[in-house]
């Protein structure tokens, strides 16, 4: 284990379909699993970055937090399983909207059904009341947008794309809709918000992070989220951005600005 020096870790997949019985498949995963992740977990390598660290920023309400300690302005935000509170929240905010705090599709009989961001209203919300019972739903205030902007944060070396998913009524609330139609260009970031995206990374003990930010109509910049294994090769094939450089930098441990 000594020989291996550094670990891109990105969404390895542990399912197998070895056995006719599922239950047997099953046990499967979890071993192969308990054995990969317990191998890197001894590695004494330069991980971009470590399980350990992604798991704990995959969730929403740590991003939040650790948003808002760097500074970043983050859209007001309820998490609930109370109708009364939500009823409360959508008073104050009319236009809001909500989405998945963890899995954002879902599978059936080998049919992937995705969970947009969605705008939420008053009467949605009271359709939903016995829902909220089981599942609390994630809403925020919605944020009037000039773009999208995603953020990649290798170690010290930042890139910023725009996306412009106000030209297209489907994707206002949601780029990813109907992502293979959107003009997207290099994004001038100020410094201030490059030093907090640098600042969220490190506070999640991260090698890399993918942040979702929006510039609003009054040019104020919000943060949404943070995917700490999200994807890049898009931008780089689009927009010609030198990232699998940055990537190169960042598992050798030479961080470059």
């Amino acid at each position: 284990m000594s020989e291996v020096t550094s670990v891109w870790y990105r969404k390895p997949v542990f399912k197998r379909t070895i056995f006719d019985n599922p239950e047997m498949n099953s046990y499967v995963e979890i071993e192969v699993e308990a054995a990969l992740e317990g191998v890197l977990r001894c590695l004494p390598a330069n991980f971009v970055s470590h399980p350990k660290a992604i798991y704990h920023a995959e969730y929403k309400l740590v991003q939040l937090q650790e948003a808002l300690r760097c500074g970043f302005q983050v859209p007001d935000t309820l998490l609930t399983s109370d109708y009364s509170q939500g009823k409360e929240f959508l008073d104050t905010y009319v236009r809001s909207i909500t989405k998945p705090l963890r899995r954002g599709r879902l599978i059936k009989d080998s049919t992937v059904t995705l969970f947009y961001t969605t705008e939420l209203s008053q009467n949605q919300l009271e359709r939903h009341q016995d829902s909220l019972k089981v599942t609390p739903a994630y809403i925020q205030k919605r944020i009037d947008k000039q773009y999208d902007l995603r953020v990649t944060v290798f170690g010290h070396t930042v890139f910023c794309v725009a996306i412009h998913s106000q030209e297209q009524e489907d994707t206002k609330l949601d780029w990813r809709r109907k992502q293979e139609d959107l003009k997207e260009t290099v994004f001038d970031l100020p410094q201030h918000i490059v030093d907090k995206c640098i600042n969220l990374v490190k506070s999640l003990d991260l090698q890399y992070g993918a942040i979702d930010l929006i510039l609003d109509t009054e040019g104020n910049y919000y943060f949404l989220e943070i995917n700490p294994t999200g994807q890049w090769a898009w931008m780089e094939q689009e927009l010609d951005l030198p990232m699998r450089e940055a990537l190169y930098r960042t598992l050798e441990g030479s961080y470059a600005k």
